[in-house]
């Protein structure tokens, strides 16, 4: 009997053990595909000397701004040495032209040396003995130099200061910077050192203070090294998801045996590939090396691997701004003979791109991004992280089960998240960075909204959240409207656009006797943008407005140069109301607003009642304030003067694809098209629009505006039928809605980057 029940209860133990085992089990498995959908693998690959490695230094300063002390002593020994060489970089310049005449060294140089004798090895010190000539010439005084810092950064205990430089260093590098004849030949021959010497002669003074911490751009200038083959660096988001950047050791003998990583790229959703754009002409002529065919060669390979079928590509062209600076200068027709373009940014970088992307063959690898960075320039590697983040959504989605394509058009609800996901980052890092109140956004596609989002306060002071039916004001992009109404006059005939202005104002001066209606929508009259004597705190009148244009004296001759000008725009707003008979403000709305059914769209009027209603603000004294009070004559001129909503736009994006303002397609194309200077010279600007060419040729047409505490941007890309528009209730000059307009529009086509030329914010 007792044996019979010691036997259940033992059976009912076993069971419970069982249940217990089994449910540890469930609970192993659940934290391992856990962990793998919070765990993703991201590779960054590319040659020697890419700059993948300060790239990926950049990225982890993004995800992990912490760093830790030890980090920020090593920090300062590698700033301190490159403040060093870039200062040695001048003096062996100087060496090659002959005019070494460095008076610090009477008294300054041996206090330096003084400082470092029970320091610096024996065989240093020989070399200084003997070396140093005071009467004579110094042809070693760099490899003097750098013995002596070399051996007090590498090899004297400078932790117990905080690694921070003896006075005595400090003092003889100040007096170096500050000696007459090297800031004599800086002036003259800088264009002969790099951006990196630059940045840190520019901040010499502040790294030698006694106070000095390494600051980010500080930190990313004076670079890093890969020490081993991989280099791996976690990043822990907000979100629990940890991303892993494994930096793939690719130097040129191992490019030829990819298989010796393939264990990394496998199950990598995503590859960033670094490539150094400005090593075209980097050729060794003994064998013929070129870096940049090195780099295309390793790019067909990635393209070509089967296990990459389901990863994205990143392919970032690097250190744009090198190359920019390059390009005029060193032809890209001497290193890629088929290349017949010109010596300019925008076309010698889309011709490298596309030996890029013609290297990808497998007709499975649809997803690849390129990108212009700069792994030192905080907006480009912003970017590519908020790409990335998107792309390891996708890819736990993937692990999750579902099936994606990067590059198919964005329909599944899980994409829509992922590119929302990157907007908000995009728009979220914007309002805090530069202290926006609130934000509108809307993305079309041929006059129907494909996302629309708002954040933040219409109004700050009641705490009024942004709507999509909230009211901001136009500023410049309102001058597309006056063009529009300028070319609906045109083609019902009542003006040309080559009629002089004389001809409907008889009592202009007489230097405006050549200027016609072209010149005005194309800021090309030599009429000022405004003039310095316009007080917009004081009341006027239009007649006092159209007195003060009058009174103010050209600055160049009519159609000899570019020069924007909102005096112009008021002018064109006095012809319509001159031609119609009719208040500009009246005429665009009959013939405009009302056509299109934008029926919220109106002029600026400050006592009327306009329901959602956007306030708008300045940054003044690190504070955000009220826009001060504006003349109000000023918010009636044809420059820039109406309230939009997302709606509104979304009828005008339709409209500007349509026949029912202009029946002519030959009259957007005017519209559209370069203004030509005297002597036949061209310039990117048509008539209220800005002109621009994205790297995949498609044309970006785009106006910015910024009036009485708002800032606006309208992007527009015809054949892809995209169109950005973005509200913003801060006008400040460090509120840059292009750049944010852009990064959207990246997005969704990430060959729509293009080269920033002109700022109308500045004007």
């Amino acid at each position: 009997m007792g044996n019979t029940v010691r036997a259940k209860l033992f059976k009912i133990r076993e069971k419970k053990k069982a249940k217990q085992h089994s449910r540890w089990i469930d609970r192993q498995i659940q934290s391992d595909l856990t962990k793998k959908k919070s765990e993703i693998k991201c590779l960054v690959s590319g040659i020697y000397g890419s700059g993948k490695t300060t790239l990926i230094h950049h990225m982890d300063l993004i995800y992990n701004p912490n760093l830790l002390n030890e980090e920020i002593l090593e920090c300062r020994k590698r700033i301190y040495m490159e403040v060093f060489r870039s200062l040695i970089a001048i003096i062996q310049e100087m060496k090659k032209d002959q005019c070494l005449k460095l008076k610090f060294l009477s008294y300054s140089y041996p206090d330096f040396l003084n400082f470092s004798v029970d320091i610096i090895t024996k065989s240093a010190m020989d070399r200084i003995n003997s070396d140093l000539n005071y009467t004579n010439s110094y042809e070693n005084i760099d490899l003097l130099y750098f013995a002596v810092l070399d051996n007090l950064l590498w090899h004297a205990n400078l932790s117990n200061n905080g690694c921070k430089l003896p006075s005595e260093i400090s003092n003889a590098l100040k007096r170096l910077w500050s000696d007459v004849d090297i800031k004599i030949w800086y002036k003259q021959h800088k264009d002969r050192l790099d951006s990196c010497h630059h940045f840190f002669l520019k901040r010499l003074m502040e790294i030698l203070n006694d106070n000095y911490t390494p600051v980010e751009q500080d930190i990313l200038h004076a670079g890093n090294t890969t020490k081993n083959n991989l280099n791996e660096v976690k990043c822990q988001l907000d979100t629990g998801i940890t991303i892993w950047l494994i930096d793939v050791y690719t130097k040129l003998s191992y490019t030829s045996n990819a298989n010796r990583w393939l264990n990394y790229f496998i199950d990598a959703p995503a590859i960033i590939n670094i490539v150094d754009l400005s090593c075209y002409d980097q050729v060794d002529h003994e064998n013929g090396y070129n870096p940049m065919q090195e780099s295309i060669a390793y790019f067909h390979s990635l393209c070509r691997a089967q296990w990459l079928r389901e990863s994205t590509i990143f392919l970032c062209l690097n250190k744009k701004d090198i190359f920019a600076s390059k390009i005029t200068h060193s032809s890209l027709r001497g290193y890629f003979p088929d290349y017949t373009g010109r010596d300019d940014y925008n076309e010698a970088a889309q011709y490298i791109l596309s030996q890029f992307l013609q290297m990808n063959t497998n007709e499975h690898m649809y997803n690849i991004y390129p990108l212009f960075t700069s792994a030192i320039d905080p907006e480009s590697v912003r970017l590519l992280a908020i790409l990335l983040l998107a792309i390891i959504l996708l890819a736990i989605d993937a692990i999750n089960g579902s099936k994606h394509h990067a590059s198919q058009t964005i329909k599944s609800t899980k994409q829509d998240h992922a590119i929302e996901f990157m907007i908000d980052e995009v728009i979220n890092t914007a309002m805090k960075t530069q202290k926006i109140p609130g934000v509108a956004l809307g993305v079309f596609r041929r006059g129907e909204i494909i996302f629309s989002k708002v954040y933040g306060y219409s109004n700050l002071e009641h705490e009024v959240p942004v709507k999509l039916e909230t009211m901001f004001q136009s500023g410049s992009v309102g001058k597309q409207f006056t063009s529009m109404a300028i070319m609906m006059l045109v083609e019902h005939e009542k003006l040309q656009l080559d009629d002089k202005i004389q001809k409907y104002f008889h009592d202009a001066p007489i230097e405006w006797a050549n200027i016609t209606i072209r010149n005005l929508l194309t800021h090309t009259s030599g009429m000022v943008s405004y003039s310095p004597d316009l007080n917009f705190q004081q009341a006027y009148t239009e007649d006092d407005v159209y007195n003060i244009i009058k009174s103010t004296t050209l600055i160049y001759q009519p159609g000899q140069q570019f020069s924007y000008s909102n005096f112009g725009y008021i002018m064109l707003g006095f012809l319509i109301q001159r031609v119609t008979n009719q208040s500009y403000a009246n005429f665009i709305h009959e013939h405009i607003f009302r056509p299109l059914g934008m029926k919220t769209a109106r002029i600026i009027n400050e006592t009327s009642i306009i329901p959602n209603r956007a306030s708008g603000y300045v940054f003044i004294d690190d504070h955000i304030i009220n826009q001060p009070w504006v003349s109000p004559i000023f918010n009636t001129m044809a420059d820039g003067s109406f309230y939009f909503n997302i709606y509104d736009m979304v009828k005008w994006d339709e409209a500007l694809y349509s026949d029912v303002l202009l029946k002519r397609q030959a009259s957007f194309d005017e519209m559209w098209s370069p203004v030509k200077l005297n002597g036949n010279i061209t310039y990117e600007y048509g008539f209220g629009w800005s002109l621009l060419e994205a790297i995949n040729g498609m044309r970006i047409i785009e106006h910015g505006g910024s009036w009485q505490g708002f800032r606006t941007m309208i992007v527009r890309v015809p054949e892809d039928e995209r169109t950005v528009f973005l509200f913003t209730n801060m006008n400040r000059p460090t509120v840059d809605v292009r750049k944010i307009a852009h990064d959207v529009l990246h997005i969704y086509n990430a060959q729509l980057a293009v080269k920033p030329t002109f700022d109308y914010q500045s004007q």
